[in-house]
C-alpha cells in the first residue's frame, strides 16, 4: 500500500508562493512585463504585430512580457510610441507629472513620444525666419 500526500497541500504552497511574489499588503505588484502586456491591449495589438514592428521574434515579445528577457532602453521607448503610453509607466509603473502636452491632450488619452517631440519641433519653429534653404531662430 502506497502513502500518498494529501492533495490540499500542494495547492496551499502554491498559494502562499504567489501571494507573496505578487501581492504586498494587499496590493498586487505589476512587473514591467505586466505593463507591456498591458500596453499592447490598450493598444488593441497582438505580439505579433509588435514583433513585425520592432523587427524581432513574437518570443522575443513574448519574453519580454513574461519577464524572461529584460527590454532594453531603446525598444522599451519604441514600444511606448507604438502603444501610446508614456515609456515612464513602462519602466516604473509611475504615471509622468503634469497635465498631458500635445496632440493627445485635446483627445484626453496619453500623448505619444512621437506627439511630444512633434509639439516641441513646433515651438521651436515657430519664432524662426527662413533665410535662404534653411531656417534660423530669431
Amino acid at each position: 500500500m502506497r502513502l500518498h500526500k494529501p492533495l490540499r497541500v500542494i495547492p496551499c504552497l502554491c498559494i502562499i508562493m504567489c501571494m507573496s511574489e505578487q501581492a504586498i499588503g494587499g496590493i498586487p505588484v505589476w512587473t514591467e512585463g505586466d505593463r507591456l502586456g498591458k500596453a499592447l491591449d490598450h493598444a488593441a495589438m497582438k505580439h505579433q504585430e509588435m514583433a513585425d514592428y520592432l523587427g524581432l521574434s513574437r518570443n522575443t515579445i513574448g519574453n519580454y512580457i513574461h519577464g524572461r528577457v529584460a527590454i532594453d532602453k531603446r525598444t522599451r521607448m519604441l514600444w511606448a510610441m507604438r502603444t501610446g503610453v508614456p515609456p515612464e509607466w513602462l519602466e516604473t509603473g509611475d504615471t509622468p507629472a503634469g497635465p498631458p502636452v500635445g496632440p493627445g491632450a485635446q483627445s484626453g488619452k496619453h500623448p505619444t513620444q512621437l506627439d511630444r517631440l512633434t509639439a516641441a519641433k513646433r515651438a521651436r519653429t515657430r519664432n524662426a525666419t527662413p533665410t535662404g534653404l534653411y531656417v534660423t531662430a530669431a
